[in-house]
C-alpha cells in the first residue's frame, strides 16, 4: 500500500533441452533498502538532537555559572562602601584564573588603596591639628613676649589684632578635632531605631 515501496523482479526461463518448460521468477520489494535508510535517518536525527541537547545544556549551565559569579561580585562590591564613600568590610579578591577572577582581584586592589585614603584624610584633622598648635603656641608666647616690653601704641594695636587671630585659629583647630570626634564616636555606635 506504500507508493515509496517498489517491487522489483527479474524472471529467467528454466530450458529443457530446446524447450522452455518453466520460469524463475524472483521478486524483491525496496522495503529494506527504505528501512536502512530510514533508520540511518533515525540514528543521524537523535544523535544531532542529543549533541545539541547536551551543548545547550553545557551552555545554559556556563552561562548560569558566570551570571551568579558576576553578580556575586557586584553585591560584594556594592556591600564594600557605604554611603559616605567609606570602605565598610574587605573585599575577598577571587582566585579564579579567568576575567572575572582579574576584575575582583583589581576591585579588592581599587578598594584597597581606597580605605588606605579614607584613613589617611581621617587621621590628617587630627595631624593637622596637632601640626598647627605647635607654630600657634610659638606664636603665641612671641606675642606675649612683645606686650611685656613698652611698645608704641600703633604695635599695641597689631599685636591684639594677632591675638585676634591666633585665637581664631585655637578655635577652628577645636571645632576640627571635635568634628573628626563626634564623627568617629557615630562611626562606632551601634544604630538604634526609634518612633519620632
Amino acid at each position: 500500500t506504500d507508493d515509496r515501496v517498489v517491487i522489483i523482479s527479474a524472471a529467467h526461463p528454466v530450458w529443457s533441452g530446446e524447450e522452455v518448460i518453466g520460469a524463475v521468477v524472483v521478486e524483491e520489494t525496496t522495503l529494506p533498502v527504505l528501512t536502512v535508510r530510514h533508520q540511518a535517518f533515525e540514528r543521524l536525527l537523535t544523535m544531532t538532537l542529543t549533541v545539541l541537547l547536551l551543548g545547550a545544556g553545557s551552555l545554559f549551565w556556563f552561562a548560569s555559572r558566570l551570571s551568579r559569579r558576576l553578580v556575586a561580585l557586584r553585591n560584594q562590591a556594592d556591600n564594600a562602601i557605604d554611603a559616605q564613600g567609606r570602605v565598610q568590610r574587605r573585599f575577598e579578591a577571587a582566585s579564579a584564573r579567568d576575567e572575572i577572577g582579574d576584575l575582583s582581584r583589581s576591585f579588592a586592589a581599587v578598594l584597597d588603596r581606597q580605605g588606605q585614603y579614607n584613613a589617611y584624610l581621617e587621621r590628617m584633622a587630627d595631624r593637622l591639628s596637632h601640626e598647627l598648635r605647635t607654630p600657634i603656641a610659638v606664636v603665641g608666647s612671641s606675642l606675649d613676649n612683645l606686650k611685656a616690653q613698652s611698645l608704641p601704641e600703633q604695635a599695641v594695636t597689631y599685636i591684639g589684632r594677632a591675638e585676634d587671630g591666633l585665637r581664631r585659629l585655637n578655635r577652628i583647630l577645636t571645632q576640627m578635632r571635635e568634628a573628626t570626634r563626634l564623627e568617629q564616636m557615630l562611626r562606632e555606635v551601634e544604630r538604634e531605631r526609634f518612633d519620632l
